[in-house]
């Protein structure tokens, strides 16, 4: 009787197996697709595509990339030479339309993607960056509605996009159209959208509750645009703001209830540094507690009481460097309330002197 020690029996079975598996893949070649396609038909010859990929000369100049690790597949379609030579690509036969990422990539000669332009290939992530796009038609990702999870199309020159078809995008949550020439947007209406990047856009203006049907937004980035003055109630249900950023505008009035924040606990940032603020109604900023207010580099000249003692109160942190404060008898209730002097620490007066290091009493004497 001859025995097989237990290793040795796994190791013959795994080579049976192995084997197996040869024949039958052989068998496949040999006999045709498994699933009955006519690869000569379809004008490939005998052997069978390069699953799941599309055949390359079909594709070209895109390229497919097989992750087979976590069975994925990407589209590079960056050397197309411009509108016609995508829609090409996408009258391909694609055996497997179903990819995790579209990149068109510092291209300078796609100025339109149009409705249709990928057929009936759906993708997770799309970015088509740092090129010559002027426009976007409103159905141009309308197969990837149900799949597309983020959307970038920063650095080209769109003017205009169709924010109203996005609405049906149903697990869209990455929006990135930073550096674009997009002048005016609508109201939001996005259900999973988790962060927004406009900035570096010449918007003007931002109407009221533009941001309220974006529920789960995380990160609103509105940095370096044209606008003037925030519109009141810029937000509604928005409960799970983070940060929130205006940076590097033209802000000059922040009008009350314009920044008025109902329950979002996670908020840690609103960010309106590098502006030409000089104007801030009381209640402007209303519901934030625990969160960094960043207004260094505007042109605020007074600190009124009404105004910045109940932000104070709700534990923000004011950093306001960089504004030219006159330090009168408008700062007289803060010189001389020690509790809120680490909330304000880096607030200089017009000469130069700490707000902080300002004599109290001199204060209760003159003012």
């Amino acid at each position: 009787t001859f025995y097989l020690s237990s290793s040795l029996a796994a190791k013959m079975h795994s080579f049976v197996a192995f084997t197996i598996l040869l024949l039958v893949q052989n068998a496949n070649l040999i006999q045709g697709d498994p699933v009955g396609r006519d690869f000569e038909a379809l004008g490939y010859g005998p052997e069978p595509l390069a699953l799941p990929c599309p055949m390359e000369e079909d594709i070209a100049p895109c390229m497919c990339h097989y992750n087979a690790y976590d069975h994925t597949m990407d589209l590079n379609c960056s050397l197309v030479s411009g509108e016609a030579d995508l829609n090409r690509v996408f009258q391909a036969y694609f055996p497997f339309p179903s990819f995790k990422k579209l990149s068109i990539l510092d291209n300078i000669h796609l100025k339109v993607i149009s409705d249709g332009a990928f057929g009936n290939v759906t993708f997770e992530t799309v970015e088509i960056t740092s090129g010559a796009v002027r426009s976007v038609d409103a159905n141009a990702f309308s197969k990837s509605a149900a799949t597309l999870t983020s959307l970038n199309l920063a650095s080209n020159h769109i003017s205009e996009f169709s924010f109203e078809t996005l609405t049906s995008f149903s697990v869209l949550d990455s929006l990135i159209l930073r550096h674009n020439e997009l002048t005016m947007i609508p109201p939001l209406t996005m259900s999973k959208l988790i962060d927004l990047d406009l900035s570096e856009n010449p918007i003007q203006a931002l109407p009221e509750n533009v941001f309220n049907g974006i529920p789960r937004i995380h990160h609103i980035y509105m940095d370096k645009t044209n606008i003037q003055e925030l519109a009141k109630q810029l937000f509604g249900s928005n409960r799970d703001l983070y940060d929130i950023s205006f940076g590097g505008s033209q802000i000059r009035h922040l009008l009350k209830d314009s920044l008025r924040i109902n329950g979002s606990p996670n908020l840690h940032f609103i960010e309106l540094y590098d502006n030409q603020i000089n104007n801030i109604e009381a209640g402007a900023i209303v519901g934030a507690s625990n969160v960094e207010i960043l207004l260094m580099n505007n042109a605020i000249e007074t600190l009124p009481e009404t105004v910045f003692k109940p932000l104070l109160a709700s534990n923000n942190v004011l950093r306001l460097e960089g504004n030219p404060l006159g330090c009168g008898c408008d700062v007289a209730w803060l010189v001389t309330d020690s509790s809120f002097h680490h909330l304000v620490s880096d607030a200089t007066c017009y000469d130069g002197e700490v707000l902080i290091n300002l004599d109290p009493t001199f204060y209760e004497d003159f003012c």
